[in-house]
Parts: C-alpha cells; sequence; structure tokens
C-alpha cells in the first residue's frame, strides 16, 4: 500500500500496487483481489487500514457442523430435507445425488455455536438417535463409516447489523478489491453469493482500467443465482 496524490495540494489517497508474500518478494500488480474470509483478512492488511475495513472486525465467524454416515444401505429416496424440531438441520442423500449404490447421507448443523465443542462421539449419537426417529430404517441399517466435519469459521454470523457491514467489492484503497460471500451481494453468505461477489469484483476491475469489451461476461447469469 502506498499514498500518492491525488492533485496538487489535495490529501493523499491510498492505492495497493501488489503484495508482499511472507518471503519478503513484492509482487507488483496494478490490481489486487482479496478473496479471503472477513476474519482472515485483518491478518494480511496493514494495521493502519484496519478503521477502513470495518467488517474485518464486526462480522463475527459462524460454525458448521457436517455429519457424513455411510450406511450399508440406503435409508431415504429423498435427495435433501430440511429438518424441524432437532439439532440436525438439512440431510442431503450424497449417496443419489452422487449417483451411488452406497447409503451415504450428509447430516448439517449450521449456526453451530451451541454444538461446536461437543465430542464427535457425542454429536455421532446425537445423529444416529435423530436420524432413527426420522428415518426408522436407519436402526435396521448397519453404520460402516463415518466422518464428521467442524469448520469453526465457515461463514459470518447474519446477526443484527451484520448485512449494513458487508462491503462493496470496491475499496477505500485504490487497486484494492474484494470479493467473497460475506461482500455486499444482498444474497446469504452461500455459494451463490460467492459466484456473485467474482463477477461484480471482475466488472470493478475491468471499468477501472477502462475496458468495457474483454470478451468475459461480468454480469452474474440468473442460472447462478437460482443454481441451475
Amino acid at each position: 500500500m502506498s499514498r500518492q496524490p491525488r492533485t496538487p495540494g489535495s490529501e493523499p489517497c491510498l492505492a495497493c500496487e501488489g503484495v508482499r508474500v511472507d518471503s519478503g518478494e513484492v509482487i507488483q500488480a496494478r490490481a489486487v483481489l482479496s478473496t479471503v474470509p472477513s476474519f482472515q483478512l485483518g491478518r494480511l492488511l496493514p494495521p493502519d487500514l484496519l478503521s477502513s475495513f470495518p467488517a474485518v472486525t464486526a462480522l463475527r465467524p459462524a460454525p458448521i457442523i457436517s455429519i457424513n454416515l455411510w450406511f450399508d444401505r440406503p435409508v431415504t429416496d429423498l435427495d435433501f430435507v430440511g429438518l424441524r424440531g432437532t439439532t440436525l438441520q438439512w440431510l442431503f442423500n450424497k449417496g443419489k445425488i452422487l449417483g451411488s449404490p452406497e447409503g451415504y447421507v450428509s447430516l448439517v448443523i449450521s449456526g453451530a455455536h451451541q454444538h461446536i465443542h461437543r465430542s464427535r462421539e457425542e454429536l455421532l449419537a446425537i445423529a444416529l438417535r435423530e436420524l432413527g426417529d426420522l428415518l426408522p430404517v436407519t436402526r435396521q441399517a448397519r453404520l460402516a463409516h463415518s466422518i464428521i466435519i467442524k469448520e469453526r469459521f465457515a461463514t459470518f454470523s447474519p446477526r443484527t447489523g451484520a448485512e449494513g457491514l458487508r462491503p462493496a467489492s470496491t475499496t477505500p484503497v485504490r487497486g484494492f478489491y474484494l470479493a467473497g460471500d460475506w461482500t455486499a451481494t444482498a444474497l446469504p453468505a452461500t455459494i451463490e453469493g460467492a459466484v456473485k461477489s467474482g463477477y461484480t469484483a471482475a466488472d470493478a476491475i475491468l471499468n477501472n482500467f477502462g475496458i468495457s469489451d474483454f470478451g468475459l461476461r461480468t454480469s452474474c447469469p440468473s442460472s447462478a443465482i437460482r443454481g441451475q
């Protein structure tokens, strides 16, 4: 980052001219696009710039737990199911989705603040108990394998006021841009939001360079938002 004068007599403005890697090498670039999560960006920015990026310190991460189970037989014909009244929130029939004959299901707990510190054994017991109530066939099926993944910093927490903190792709630093599901996409922190942010950032970079026709469609297609 450097400070460059706007016009004679004016205050200098911040400009990004590249990145410095761990080895100390500086890689120069006319544009730098950050795609890291908000809670990791703060580690990469110069300390005196943090006040220009309030989302870095104000947005809070939210954990997601994925409980992956392999049974000796298929346990449901449904592709995916939203669950109510249980600790588990979603069931994805990965065996069917992936076209595999195995009884592979993935169970998801989003916003898992109250459960992230539970042991894997406890989470597995909860999953099997609730799955047995929802799908009694699993009580007769044999569990062949399980993998439990705890993503402590999976996404940002959509607390009150969080939406107003999500930044645009352009930043107060000229030549420095942001992309990611945590930026101002008007979508939740989803894959679709991340895709949209990439299109928006690419559009901003090209516009800054005065490029209007680069053979690149920078507007996000509606099919990407609909997940088609």
